[in-house]
Order: C-alpha cells, then structure tokens, then sequence
C-alpha cells in the first residue's frame, strides 16, 4: 500500500497518508462501511452497492469538530440542487457518534464509519496514518466512474463546494 509522507496536514503537523490517490474516471473502489445512517435507516452496515448510480463521498477527520460539522451541514443544505444523489459523509468516528451527530443537526445525509478497518480510507487515499483519521476529501460518482475527486491537504481547509456540485449537475 501506498504512502505518502506529508500527505496531508493535521492539527498543523504533517502526517503520512496511506493508499492511492483516485482520480477522475476511475471506478470507484469497493467498500464497505458501519452504518449510522442508511437509506433503510436500519442496515448495519453500508456496502458501495447499496448507493444508487449517483452518489457524493465526504470524507472527514470526525463529525464533532467545527470544520467538519460545517462541510457537512453545507452539503446537507446543497443536497436540494442534486436530489438523485445520495451524499454520504465518511469517518471513524463510531456510528454512535455520526447518528448523534445527524440527529442533532437534523441532516438529510446518510453516514458510514471506517472506523473498524480503515479499508475505506486505504481504498480512497484517505487514510492519515498518524492520527488514524480520515483526510478532508470529496468524491462524486456518477454511472460508475468517478466525475469529481478532491483531497484537501490541511484539515483546517474545506472542500470546494461548488466544484463537488458542478461536478455532479454533469
């Protein structure tokens, strides 16, 4: 597996990331994630084939700090202009955490943890091996292929909100 030192930043320090970078047009890896929130809302767990043909991966260090927490609210209120899509916002917080976290915020997203293996994160390049966190990333697929990816370096930035939503309006 692949690693990348000084892959990204974390609480201003650099740290390894693990895993190949995707890029646009390739097919999404397979995963398989905890559910804290499904589309049944009662699945244990989130496998890729579960998604519909259109979906928008978040990957985030934890829910519970400020820069996630607002990526996430921002992406809940920009779910309205790309319905047929199912955003699903990615961690390792425990499912616990995520549900609590979706409920307070009364979010339309769905969540899924890796916070059992980390195979999501190796898959995706997401992986911070340091603080075994999940980089700030943001990828769209689209009939099978990814349309959009974007790894943010410093975990204090945010995504490109509108990229990510141009990117799946096609």
């Amino acid at each position: 597996m692949l690693e990348r030192k000084d892959g990204a930043i974390h609480d201003g320090k650099p740290v390894t990331t693990i895993g190949d970078r995707l890029r646009v047009g390739h097919m999404p890896p397979w995963f398989e994630l905890d559910a804290a929130r499904s589309k049944e809302d009662k699945a244990r767990r989130i496998p890729i084939e579960a998604l519909g043909s259109k979906f928008i991966l978040l990957s985030v260090p934890s829910v519970d700090t400020p820069v996630c927490a607002e990526e996430a609210k921002r992406f809940g209120e920009l779910s309205k202009e790309i319905p047929d899509y199912d955003i699903v916002i990615v961690s390792v917080d425990l499912p616990f955490a995520q549900r609590r976290w979706i409920e307070a915020n009364n979010s339309p997203l769905l969540a899924g943890s890796d916070h059992r293996t980390g195979a999501f994160g190796q898959a995706y390049g997401v992986l911070m091996k340091e603080p075994r966190l999940l980089q700030r990333a943001v990828f769209v697929s689209r009939d099978g292929y990814l349309t959009h990816c974007e790894y943010v370096k410093d975990s204090k930035d945010q995504v490109n909100f509108h990229s990510a939503i141009e990117a799946a309006k096609g």
